[in-house]
C-alpha cells in the first residue's frame, strides 16, 4: 500500500476546523487531490500566479454529528483556507458503525485500514461491529446497477432532449 503524504499545513488548517465544531472526534483522510491553477489578472496580463487548489475526502466520526454539518465545515475551511482547500466531509455517529448494511461496513472497514489517521477520540475509539468476513457481493452490485442502467435508458430513451450522459459499468 502506498502511503500519501498530505501536505502539513493545509491538514493542520482542516483538522483545527473540525476539532472546533465537532470535537472530540475521530478524523480519517482516504483520498487526496491537488490541483495547480495559472490565473491572470486583467489588470496585469503579463503577471501569473500559480496556486494549488488542495482537495480531501474526509471521514469524521463524532456524538456532535448535526445535520448540515459537513456543509458548515466544508464552508469554514474553504473560508478560512481562501478558497485554497475544499474538502468532501462524510460525518457520521459512532453507532452507524453498528450498520448492517453491508456496503456501509465495507466502506468504513477499507477506511479504517487503508485511509490515513489524522486523529482519534481517546474516549471512544472506533470499530466495526461484524458479524464475519466481509466480502463485496459482485452479482448483487450489478444487478442493482444494471437496473439503474435500465431506467436511466428508459427516462433517455422517453425524453431524448434531455441532455443525458451514459455512464458505463466495468467490472
Amino acid at each position: 500500500m502506498e502511503t500519501t503524504i498530505l501536505p502539513l499545513e493545509e491538514i493542520q488548517l482542516t483538522l483545527d476546523s473540525i476539532n472546533k465544531r465537532l470535537n472530540p472526534c475521530t478524523v480519517f483522510v482516504f483520498g487526496y487531490r491537488n490541483n495547480s491553477s495559472i490565473t491572470s489578472n486583467i489588470l496585469q496580463s503579463q503577471l501569473e500566479r500559480n496556486t494549488a487548489i488542495h482537495h480531501f475526502d474526509i471521514l469524521i466520526i463524532s456524538d456532535k454529528a448535526y445535520p448540515g454539518g459537513s456543509t458548515d465545515i466544508a464552508n469554514l475551511i474553504a473560508e478560512r483556507s481562501g478558497k485554497i482547500i475544499s474538502v468532501s466531509l462524510l460525518i457520521h455517529k459512532p453507532t452507524d458503525l453498528a450498520s448492517n448494511q453491508l456496503n456501509q461496513q465495507l466502506f468504513f472497514d477499507k477506511v479504517f485500514r487503508k485511509g490515513q489517521r489524522l486523529y482519534i477520540d481517546k474516549s471512544a475509539p472506533p470499530f466495526i461491529k461484524s458479524n464475519g468476513i466481509l466480502y463485496r457481493d459482485i452479482n448483487i452490485d450489478r444487478d442493482y446497477w444494471l437496473k439503474c442502467s435500465a431506467v436511466a435508458d428508459f427516462i433517455y430513451n422517453q425524453f431524448p432532449l434531455l441532455k443525458i450522459r451514459k455512464l458505463y459499468y466495468v467490472v
